[in-house]
């Protein structure tokens, strides 16, 4: 049952009193239970109110608070998003290869520019997502002689769908990795995504005619099927500095990064054999 109650409210400028006549749960106050709330009037800023009974009913009826303006949402607004995208056909490498290279996430400290640590946290039961963490240093400039890098480290959310799930409407199989920063200090956000599909050799052959377009492809057409790579990268950062950084440097980061897994997959042996990553943890 709900009983109205009188709350006298003071306008401290002209110090007069106003009743208000309120309904408050009984199972907060009884009847005879009342509140003194007084109300400072400002000309730019919405009214504040101060409470001298301090009750779970009126913490819970907020009405002055304005969440949308929090420093997150400006962050946001302010935010500016870098992105590249790379694609290169990788000869004699099979997606399924490269596929289990990039979800070793645990190996990429040792051959991985730019990676200072790397490690598996936790890997989902169905085997298909798992969180990392990463520590990063990328170079303050386009010339490596200046010796400074900004360092990060962050967690990544990495979700791995092998062929048999991706949906898309084709016939070509297709393996994709993704990943998206959760915990960052630096970064606002940070994307990535694999996509590898079989290319066979003799649209390997169509292409070193010149019908790739911008694509890199060898110079010698492969002896069976290769990989078609699309590999893209996104950005978001509102400090200025980091941001006209990532402009300078970020292409070059990304095919650095296609480079080294390029180069472990023909330095790793491949078996054909899915790798099980819950097997690790």
């Amino acid at each position: 049952m709900a009983w109205p109650v009188s709350n006298i409210i003071h306008y401290p400028s002209s110090k007069k009193a106003i009743q208000v006549p309120s309904v408050i749960s009984n199972r907060s106050l009884s009847r005879s239970h009342c509140s003194t709330i007084t109300i400072n009037i400002s000309p730019i800023m919405p009214p504040m109110v101060s409470c001298r009974l301090a009750t779970s009913v009126v913490h819970r009826i907020n009405i002055f608070q304005f969440p949308f303006l929090t420093s997150s949402v400006i962050h946001r607004r302010l935010a500016t998003t870098h992105h590249h995208s790379h694609q290169s056909i990788l000869s004699e490498i099979h997606p399924q290869h490269l596929y289990q290279i990039i979800n070793n996430v645990d190996q990429y400290q040792h051959f991985l520019p730019y990676c200072l640590e790397s490690k598996i946290l936790r890997v989902s039961p169905c085997g298909t997502m798992m969180d990392a963490v990463l520590r990063v240093g990328l170079p303050l400039g386009s010339s490596s002689a200046l010796g400074t890098v900004l360092e990060e480290r962050y967690v990544s959310r990495v979700r791995m769908i092998p062929p048999s799930c991706v949906g898309e409407n084709s016939d070509e199989q297709v393996w994709i990795v993704e990943a998206k920063s959760i915990q960052s200090n630096l970064l606002d956000s940070l994307k990535s995504r694999w996509r590898l599909s079989v290319v066979p050799s003799h649209q390997c052959n169509a292409f070193s005619f010149g019908d790739a377009g911008n694509i890199e492809v060898p110079e010698e057409p492969p002896n069976r099927a290769s990989c078609n790579v699309k590999f893209d990268v996104e950005i978001q950062v509102s400090n200025p500095i980091i941001s006209f950084t990532l402009d300078k440097v970020l292409k070059d980061v990304a095919r650095k990064q296609v480079d080294a897994f390029e180069r472990r997959c023909r330095d790793e042996p491949f078996d054909g054999i899915d790798v099980d990553l819950r097997k690790r943890q």
